[in-house]
């Protein structure tokens, strides 16, 4: 599917004649000084041998503006209908990010704007994913009654773990229909400064508190965690440093690591893993960001060996949201096809666009600016979710595929298959006795022909 076009097949050839041949001449003198030669027939894709099960499902995080009521009305109604086809699942945050602070003081709570977008998933058919962050300000040192938005991301003090947990345990009392809890975000406000790493023994005992407090309110929840970012370093400082997670991204920052396995080893109990991840590195950005996808298959092959609990994205950033639409679409589609084999749910993080911002509003963004007239409408990253989730569907089986030079990726579905091109020069592949053709910075789907009489 390319930007919402689906099977158009087009094969381009070069029509020189007398009357232009000197110009044709011309311009394919000029092509080679400054591009690298392409190939002159359809390239054959390898294909993996073995058909490997997706269980990967789809969602989004809502983040400041959303569709819970404000904005154009006409807007909202149409990403409303768009919603149900991009993912299934639904993520909000109990503070900020559109939120207003839940117990301002204790024992007395806030859910007008938890009600508020929490009926918005409900309507948009949307299975609700609460992620527990933040903390009111009484819980980290501040005064009852007052919300100082400026220290939203502060981790709750330890005397106050216990407060935050009953919190949770009133959230989900609430709202008894929400199955699935991620506990805090990346780590906010836990590291330590003078030890310069994670406060990964803080993060784990308010997690186990908050895993018992739901878990008493149903052992039918599903609690997840550590929501810890995995990022790379180009040049990694020695306590950053380490030789496992290493590629075309640089090096994942070893200390992430050690938070992980220290949680992993000391939780009471979790139903899923909840991670972060960025190709974008802590100081720099990779040469070949689709090269740099390949964090996402290494992170989920790393969590894969030490446990075989789902594993969930909470937060995936592919592209630089300065980058092209239409390189942020392939560069998003690049990263959900190397997940595949792991990852259970990938959420994509404030699904909303900002009209106020370039290119287009789209920041990794699925649907334009609502609070403007004529918004809601599909971004291509959109258009390619439920391209993935029509070919290659959980539940399904999948074939990995690829050309030689690393620049056309893609994935084999029972009926049809999704392919990109991530370089800026067109692309003919071959595939399933088909010639396919892949303009640069395009993701498309191909159906598969029928079999033959």
């Amino acid at each position: 599917m390319d930007a919402g076009t689906e099977g158009a097949l087009i094969r381009t050839a070069d029509k020189a004649t007398p009357r232009n041949l000197l110009r044709q001449w011309v311009v394919r003198l000029l092509a080679l000084l400054v591009l690298p030669a392409q190939a002159q027939s359809p390239e054959p894709l390898a294909a993996g041998l073995s058909c490997e099960p997706t269980r990967l499902e789809l969602g989004m995080t809502h983040a400041q503006f959303s569709l819970d009521g404000r904005g154009d009305q006409a807007a909202i109604a149409a990403a409303r209908q768009l919603v149900p086809h991009v993912g299934r699942y639904q993520n909000l945050f109990i503070m900020g990010w559109g939120l207003l602070n839940p117990e301002p003081a204790r024992g007395q709570y806030e859910w007008s704007t938890l009600d508020r977008r929490m009926s918005m998933i409900r309507e948009t058919g949307g299975i609700p994913v609460v992620s527990l962050c933040c903390a009111p300000d009484w819980m980290k040192g501040g005064a009852q009654g007052q919300t100082d938005w400026r220290r939203l991301e502060v981790a709750p003090n330890r005397a106050h773990f216990a407060d935050f947990a009953e919190l949770a345990r009133q959230v989900a009392l609430r709202y008894p229909d929400v199955r699935h809890y991620q506990v805090w975000n990346e780590f906010k406000g836990f590291w330590l400064a003078e030890q310069n790493r994670w406060d990964y023994e803080g993060y784990t005992e308010l997690f186990n508190l908050v895993y018992r407090a739901l878990k008493s309110v149903s052992p039918a929840i599903q609690v997840g965690g550590p929501y810890i970012v995995f990022q790379p370093w180009l040049h990694p400082p020695p306590e950053a440093d380490q030789a496992v997670l290493r590629g075309g991204y640089g090096v994942v920052d070893r200390r992430a690591m050690e938070a992980f396995d220290f949680w992993n080893t000391h939780k009471v109990g979790a139903d899923f893993i909840a991670v972060d991840g960025t190709i974008e590195a802590r100081d720099g950005a990779a040469a070949d960001r689709l090269a740099s996808t390949r964090l996402f298959a290494d992170v989920g092959e790393w969590l894969r060996q030490r446990s075989d609990l789902p594993i969930w994205w909470a937060e995936w950033y592919a592209a630089p949201w300065e980058a092209p639409q239409e390189q942020q679409n392939v560069l998003m589609a690049a990263a959900l096809l190397r997940m595949l084999p792991h990852a259970s749910v990938a959420l994509r993080w404030s699904p909303q666009g900002d009209a106020g911002r370039s290119p287009s509003g789209a920041q990794e963004s699925l649907w334009t600016d609502t609070r403007l007239p004529g918004g809601g409408q599909p971004f291509s990253a959109a258009v390619t979710m439920m391209a993935l989730r029509h070919c290659l569907p959980a539940g399904s089986c999948f074939r990995q595929i690829g050309s030689a030079g690393n620049d056309v990726l893609g994935a084999i579905g029972a009926n049809c298959s999704l392919l990109l091109n991530g370089s800026a020069y067109r692309r003919e592949v071959q595939l399933d006795g088909q010639v396919i053709d892949l303009p640069p910075w395009t993701v498309r789907t191909a159906y598969r022909p029928p079999p033959g009489p």
